[in-house]
């Protein structure tokens, strides 16, 4: 799973830097950053979306859980 989340991460950024040279948008140097947030925050969305589908699994009743 967390290679598949690395992979999809790495081939939306691709995809977007692809997108935006051909819409001819300038390469600034906050866009060398990018890459790694959106790597951040996608590990961190994959991980979220797997306790999710544990706690699923398991049946745990949403009432009680502590948040």
């Amino acid at each position: 799973m967390s290679f598949s989340a690395l992979l999809l991460v790495a081939l939306s950024t691709v995809a977007g830097f692809g997108i935006a040279s051909l819409a001819g948008l300038i390469y600034g140097p906050v866009h060398s950053v990018l890459p790694f947030v959106l790597l951040g925050i996608g590990v961190d969305d994959a991980f979220v979306i797997a306790n999710s589908f544990d706690r699923e699994r398991e049946g745990v009743p949403r009432e009680s859980e502590d948040d």
